[in-house]
């Protein structure tokens, strides 16, 4: 039984941390309500039922108490790096093991963090709201075509791809005032992207361009070429470009900090709190 739990009537917590049930005078005891009855307590003296509860409810109490001393002993405590579950570990076993406890307290109040929940309008429930599945939820299909190549024998001539400590740029080298979306650009970003995916180590990707502006959109010259195009052919160019869209803005993993404004462009790199998600850094020069 924990600590504090000297039977199934007394609940001992420090002195003003509990706000479940009332607490009583002269120390850091509470008494909780249960059904019917009520604990009554005299000064520091143990709380005792009264003989109105039945069995049932006792075992029913005892429960309750042991899983509110896990829920708060599971929020205060902190990790001990000297854990062996912990020490020496990298940091993908330090939040298995994170998730591991935090499952264990959540059983303890019938919870199950795993299962999943009924999203939008049922039978029992035609009024529940319908809402999007979040990023980490969405399963999108890899790229139709393998990669021509990888960053030791690069061979794209409109893109250059650079990686430097944790950091990768790709930068967008057709020509000043030319730098366009069309299948050329699209097959070097795909190559870049697979390539990625394979290093864990690369934390921030910037996106960069020669000339003034950033892209010119999709290229005009590909855009009169769709005309003798089949649908078909127009298909997967869209879809790659939705792809990369997709996978680029997945594909960097991000840590704890604040807003970071990336030096003399107009892009942000947003961190946000919370386990490792994936996001991309976008860098546009500022148009003069």
């Amino acid at each position: 039984m924990p600590a504090g739990l000297h039977d199934a009537t007394q609940l001992a917590f420090p002195a003003g941390l509990c706000s479940v049930g009332k607490r009583v005078a002269g120390g850091g005891q509470f008494h909780l309500p249960w059904q019917e009855g009520r604990l009554e307590t005299t000064g520091r003296s143990c709380a005792r039922l009264r003989k109105s509860h039945a069995e049932g409810s006792l075992q029913h109490f005892r429960q309750y108490a042991a899983a509110l001393v896990a829920m708060f002993a599971s929020s205060w405590q902190t990790l001990d790096p000297d854990d062996p579950n912990i020490k020496g570990k990298n940091w993908e076993a330090v939040e298995k093991a994170l998730r591991q406890r935090d499952a264990f307290a959540a059983s303890l109040n019938g919870h199950d963090i795993d299962a999943t929940e009924p999203r939008g309008p049922t039978f029992e429930e035609p009024c529940n709201p319908l809402y999007s599945t979040f990023p980490w939820e969405e399963k999108v299909d890899d790229f139709n075509k393998p990669a021509s190549c990888s960053h030791k024998n690069w061979k794209h001539q409109c893109l250059k791809y650079k990686l430097g400590t944790q950091c990768a740029t790709l930068q967008m080298d057709a020509g000043d005032g030319e730098n366009g979306l069309n299948p050329a650009m699209l097959d070097a970003f795909q190559d870049a992207i697979m390539d990625l995916q394979d290093r864990s180590e690369v934390r921030v990707v910037i996106l960069k361009s020669t000339g003034k502006f950033f892209s010119n959109g999709f290229d005009p010259k590909h855009l009169l070429a769709e005309s003798s195009m089949s649908d078909e052919d127009i298909i997967a160019f869209q879809i790659q470009y939705a792809k990369i869209l997709y996978f680029l803005q997945s594909l960097v993993a991000q840590s704890r900090g604040q807003l970071v404004t990336v030096a003399g462009n107009v892009s942000r790199i947003v961190q946000l709190p919370g386990e490792a998600t994936r996001w991309a850094v976008w860098a546009l020069p500022c148009q003069r």
